[in-house]
């Protein structure tokens, strides 16, 4: 069972849900989109995915911190990182890629996308952000 946290103001429309040892990125599906083993957001909004990040391993939750003082071990329940998370910016969108569980709700009602992450896809998913965000891909 998860901890719904409040979003602060620059995670936009961004959701964070943290657990033991993952997280649930959730947004609006015209924001988050799934396919396959490739999640895409608007690249406008790479600064509110930045923030849920921050969001993840700060207070007030202490899923992250215990994880990691448990020395940054998975179960295995979730997919395993293999240590990167490429991202490319095409146009208006940064499609990335990486483990995840993709939860694609375009078949049902709800307006909101989902994608669950070990905490061990935080610093790379970071650093492929940043580098979209100064201008490039990772």
């Amino acid at each position: 069972m998860g901890a719904i946290q409040k979003p602060t103001p620059p995670m936009g429309s961004y959701k964070v849900e943290t657990r033991g040892e993952s997280f649930y990125l959730t947004a609006p599906k015209d924001r988050l989109t799934n396919a396959a083993d490739t999640w895409r957001i608007l690249r406008q909004d790479v600064p509110c995915v930045l923030a849920a990040l921050d969001q993840v391993v700060g207070p007030p939750h202490e899923g992250y911190a215990a994880w990691e003082a448990n020395g940054r071990t998975n179960t295995g329940d979730v997919p395993a990182v293999d240590g990167t998370y490429p991202a490319a910016a095409d146009g208006e969108r940064v499609a990335l890629s990486g483990p995840a569980w993709l939860i694609d709700r375009t078949d049902d009602a709800s307006a909101w996308n989902s994608i669950e992450l070990t905490y061990d896809a935080v610093l790379p998913i970071r650093a492929a952000l940043q580098a979209v965000a100064q201008g490039g891909d990772a």
